[in-house]
């Protein structure tokens, strides 16, 4: 079930971001067991190193949140929007025939996202 994206809480949409980037990150994984080309290979590597590093800032952002501080910002509505929108094309390959080329490819859409939210 895709995660309720309509508040305007930044814990709760940070939260939101995290698990898809958790998400993403097994997928990926799963995409490494798929006999992937070598490119293939050296993409999903790449990606996942950059999705955990991702996944510590967005996560620090939430720590921060908790602890208190104020200055915190979360996604945008537009970042919120295609939260909502990856996550449930996350659990659509989950569930599908997950070949490693479309591992690399929504992997990399994630981590772009990812980015976006875990640097402003």
């Amino acid at each position: 079930m895709a995660p309720d994206n309509s508040s305007q809480n930044p814990l709760v949409n940070l939260g939101n971001a995290l698990f898809l980037v958790l998400d993403t990150i097994a997928i990926a994984n799963k995409g490494l067991l798929k006999n992937p080309s070598k490119e293939d290979e050296r993409k999903l590597n790449r990606t996942l190193a950059k999705l955990e590093l991702e996944r510590a800032d967005i996560r620090a952002k939430l720590d921060a949140i908790i602890a208190g501080e104020s200055d915190i910002v979360g996604p945008t509505s537009g970042q919120v929007q295609e939260i909502s929108s990856l996550t449930a094309e996350v659990e659509a390959v989950t569930n599908a025939n997950l070949t490693a080329s479309a591992a690399v490819a929504l992997s990399s859409r994630v981590l772009t996202l990812a980015t976006e939210v875990a640097d402003a």
